[in-house]
């Protein structure tokens, strides 16, 4: 089994058990860094190479190809940065310093705003895409990229939902501020 079946099949069984509900904020934000950070880290420049080279391959015909290389590219660059500024973020509240970013719900919101941005690029790429619908006699390529995006977006969706519904509440609590509903 490979590295990326190994992991997709350990997220399953703990999404499948919901685990990570009953997580203490400090295991929860260990979870998300080494679950869906490291694995995003790896995967969005992969998905950038791939998005490439299925252009570069098939662009005569399909011209959305694009769209979706310029896509991948902006979610790399903002995801980047989200990643390394929510993981600064987490190990300061979870030692209850804030510096100068601010109240923690302020900074959390932030982290909202930022969220929500990521998942505008990634309702583009799904109408782009057709909802990763790749047209009858594609290549493994261009079959291998719209299926990963689709799994990116899976797990992009599940690591938010993570964050906005369990870590972001916990890390309020903790940090003495009153909780927020989603």
């Amino acid at each position: 089994m490979d590295d990326e079946a190994e992991r997709i099949g350990v997220v399953e069984k703990v999404e499948a058990n919901a685990l990570w509900r009953t997580l203490p904020a400090s295991a929860l934000a260990e979870h998300i860094v080494s679950q869906h950070h490291d694995y995003l880290r790896r995967e969005l420049p992969a998905l950038g190479t791939l998005a490439t080279r299925v252009k570069a391959a098939h662009r005569p015909h399909h011209g959305e190809l694009n769209e979706v290389e310029a896509l991948v590219l902006d979610l790399r660059r903002d995801l980047d940065a989200h990643l390394a500024r929510e993981e600064q973020i987490f190990a300061d509240l979870l030692r209850e310093t804030t510096g100068a970013a601010g109240s923690p719900r302020a900074v959390l919101a932030s982290m909202i705003q930022e969220h929500a941005q990521v998942e505008g690029l990634l309702e583009t790429l799904r109408q782009v895409t057709g909802d990763y619908e790749f047209p009858s006699g594609a290549d493994e390529d261009y079959r291998d990229l719209y299926r990963r995006l689709e799994r990116f977006e899976r797990d992009m969706r599940l690591h938010t939902q993570k964050e906005e519904q369990r870590l972001f509440p916990l890390l309020l609590e903790e940090s003495s501020e009153e909780p927020w509903t989603t």
